[in-house]
């Protein structure tokens, strides 16, 4: 799903719909930074605890990897759509 979303933000910055300048300053962006540095590192911390399977789920686990990962993809097709008109 980290690798999903760098792709994602890969081909919105390839379509200019955010700007490279900064990789953490636009809302696509900071999502993709969520991905990684919070919701994956919740998972990897949980696969470490004994029975932590509701924590790796629910505590910036899974659930959150998840829809975030949807979010992008509608900031991508929202942004997209903008520029077209």
């Amino acid at each position: 799903m980290v690798l999903t979303s760098t792709e994602l933000l890969l081909s919105a910055w390839d379509a200019g719909l955010e700007d490279r300048a900064n990789p953490f300053d636009e809302a696509l962006e900071k999502r993709w930074a969520l991905q990684w540095l919070f919701y994956a590192n919740s998972i990897k911390y949980s696969s470490a605890m004994t029975g932590a399977s509701d924590y790796a789920t629910f505590k910036n686990g899974w659930w959150d990897l998840s829809r975030n990962l949807e979010e992008m993809e509608e900031l991508i097709r929202l942004k997209g759509e903008g520029s077209r008109e």
